[in-house]
Formats: C-alpha cells, structure tokens, sequence
C-alpha cells in the first residue's frame, strides 16, 4: 500500500458581518482582534491530527492564486485586548463585558448542525473572547435554516466552509454586488478588491491572474472580513499494484465551487 496526503479543495473560516446595521466587526481592528483570538495552529494540531494546515486567504492553500508571502497572524490575546481597546471596547461599567457607545460586546455565533468540529471551535471561541471581557452565544441550526440566516444577513457571526474549484474565480464571494444576489453573505465592500475581481475573470494569462489574486489575498488578509483557519488535507491509499498514476495536488476528485460545512470526522 502507498499513501498520499494532498490538500483538499476546501477552506473553513469564521465570517464577521460587515453590514451597516451590525455594529461589532466594522472595524478591521476588531476583527483583527477576533484573529488574534484564536489559537489557530493548536486547534489543528489537535483537532486535524496532523490533517490540516492555517490558512490566510480566500484560496486553496496549494494552488497558485494562494499568495504564499502571507503568514497568518499569530495567536496573542494581548494584542487583541490592544486592538479592541483602540477600536473604542472598554468595560466602562465594569460588568466584565466590553462595550461602546453603550453597545455591549455580545454576539451570537452561528453554526450549522451535523458539524461535531465546529462545536469544539465555536467553544474555544467563546472561551478565549470571554478572556477578553466577550460574551459569545453559540447558536446551532440546521442546514437549510443556516444557509437561509447568512443569506440574508441576519447573524452577527457564522462558522462554515467554502468550497472551490481548480480554476478560482471568488467573485461570488467577495465583490460587492453579491451582497444578497451571491455569496457575499458577509457583506464585504472594497472598492479595490471589486476591480482587481473583475480584472481576474477577464485575465486569461495565468501570470498575470495571478497577481491579480495575490493583491486581493494580501487585501483580505489585512482587512480580516474573515478569520480564516484551515484547509483540511486528506489521505488517500492506493495498491502497489497500481503503477504510472499522477496524484493532483487536489485529490482525486473535482467538485464545484459552493458553501459546506465539514469537519475532519
């Protein structure tokens, strides 16, 4: 037998809702904040026994739209209580929760059903964000009613995963007209990643695409409208029987691009 690890087509991530009448993530230092949060690299240590890698984009980790000059950023509450603080959250009537303008810093966080490692996440979530004077209300739903929430923007936050073809094309996820049309559930807007999308699905020179989506992957990774966590790896096992073959850097299989919401059981 002959074993294979390869980068599924995949990533998971944690969405914070841009729009105007959702006050907590406006701010990039916010969400910064929320990152910074999050011990990435010790939950896929433990949780993806080895089958996962930190992600930092809007692309596969192993295609070549994946800017591979962006490291993730670290774990470090402390840096995350200094953003928060700068961003106007102080405990100002020393309840324990953070607050602004007289908005307390609670937000429900939205998962869908059947997904046993979201849980684990979303609780660890909650517990480091407690550290920091947050108070986070997991929320689990099913598929369907989940699928309908983040459409239509009603949450604060949501955990879930994206799936991607071979060939990238993001658009539907992050331009701005696909708030409400597409998958721009989040209710991103950036005037500069909406003309370098466009200008990537009309580029045919993979060279010159890829530039294009390097500049868009270094624009979400600062501007942080999610916190991305990882690309899962999968393990395929093959007989020595079987000679001459090609494994894709994707596995063994091609899907369409959409929205799921897997674990690593």
């Amino acid at each position: 037998m002959c074993g294979h690890k390869v980068s599924a087509t995949i990533y998971f991530y944690i969405g914070w809702n841009m729009r105007p009448e959702r006050k907590f993530f406006l701010d990039k230092r916010v969400r910064k904040a929320m990152t910074y949060a999050l011990d990435r690299k010790s939950f896929v240590e433990k949780a993806g026994y080895g089958l996962a890698i930190i992600s930092t984009g809007p692309f596969l980790f192993k295609s070549w739209a994946y800017n591979p000059r962006i490291d993730p950023w670290p774990f470090d509450l402390d840096k995350a209580a200094e953003l928060l603080h700068l961003a106007g959250w102080v405990d100002q009537d020393g309840d324990g929760i953070l607050d602004r303008a007289g908005l307390k810093f609670k937000f429900e966080l939205l998962l869908p059903s059947g997904a046993p490692t979201f849980v684990q996440l979303a609780s660890i979530i909650q517990a480091n964000l407690k550290n920091l004077s947050i108070e986070v209300i997991i929320r689990v739903l099913d598929w369907s009613v989940y699928l309908d929430k983040t459409h239509r923007g009603e949450f604060d936050a949501c955990l879930g995963g994206w799936l991607m073809g071979i060939d990238p094309d993001p658009y539907s996820m992050w331009h701005s007209s696909q708030i409400g049309a597409g998958n721009n559930d989040i209710g991103y807007v950036n005037e500069e990643v909406d003309r370098l999308l466009i200008a990537g699905r009309s580029e045919f020179e993979r060279q010159k695409r890829q530039k294009i989506y390097w500049k868009i992957h270094k624009i979400i990774h600062e501007e942080q409208p999610c916190t991305f966590i990882y690309t899962k790896m999968e393990t395929y096992i093959l007989s020595k029987r079987i000679q001459n073959y090609e494994i894709s850097p994707f596995g063994l299989f091609d899907f369409f691009p959409g929205q799921l919401a897997w674990s690593f059981e």
